[in-house]
């Protein structure tokens, strides 16, 4: 299995899980192109491939989006197992209060069950990822 982007063709397991290395640059190569209104840091891709969680530049919170992969009519005609990646926006992660993050968004627990972001000022915050309830805020 694979997932079709506008530029690359990413392998899959044989029970369709993604790399959990796997990261993607640019957000806009996806070829469902959903936009974003702020500057894209970094994407993560859950392990089992169905959570993307985008970290974005300054003090933008970390959001969660669902990927489903569906059938690429026009891809079939190079490989017949071809799929694309329609993203849906699920949770914006919101912090107590303004923070300046730190850097990329992490997915935390052996499911990804938890969302992890810091702050400039060296606090942690730690979301339920579903729920997007903010478990612990960590001070510095």
């Amino acid at each position: 299995m694979c997932l079709l982007t506008e530029s690359h063709i990413i392998n899959t397991s044989a029970n369709g899980e993604l790399p959990s290395s796997f990261r993607i640059s640019l957000l806009m190569e996806f070829k469902s192109q959903t936009p974003v209104v702020n500057d894209v840091r970094d994407i993560t891709i859950s392990k089992r491939g169905g959570n993307v969680l985008i970290s974005f530049e300054r003090k933008t919170p970390p959001q969660l989006w669902k990927m489903e992969l569906v059938r690429d009519a026009k891809g079939r005609e190079q490989h017949s197992f071809a799929q694309v990646a329609r993203l849906l926006l699920r949770h914006t992660y919101l912090p107590k209060a303004q923070v300046d993050i730190a850097g990329s968004s992490y997915f935390g627990d052996k499911e990804d069950q938890l969302v992890l972001c810091a702050g400039k000022a060296g606090d942690i915050h730690i979301w339920d990822r579903d729920s997007a309830a903010l478990l612990h805020y960590i001070r510095p």
